[in-house]
């Protein structure tokens, strides 16, 4: 378990990820919950697969016109910061 003042986005994935726990304080998860770095990129995804389906199909297709290329946006993706 980490206890911290403060923490960055790409620190708690990594240790949410490695299996810890990570308890901020009130000012940090506010701040991380009041569309900060996680929740901001995460509504751009559906547009950003549109545009990746798109361009990249049209790439892949020059060279590999058997296969297709499938973009995905992870079903198992969320915010690792909750407010308790």
């Amino acid at each position: 378990m980490l206890l911290m003042g403060e923490c960055d986005h790409h620190t708690v994935l990594h240790a949410v990820g490695s299996g810890r726990s990570v308890i901020l304080c009130m000012q940090s998860l506010h701040q991380a919950n009041q569309g900060g770095h996680s929740n901001s990129e995460r509504g751009f995804l559906p547009t950003l697969k549109h545009q990746l389906d798109k361009e990249l199909s049209h790439e892949w297709r020059r060279f590999d016109s058997e296969n297709e290329v499938h973009i995905g946006i992870s079903v198992k993706d969320a915010d690792p910061l909750c407010v308790y």
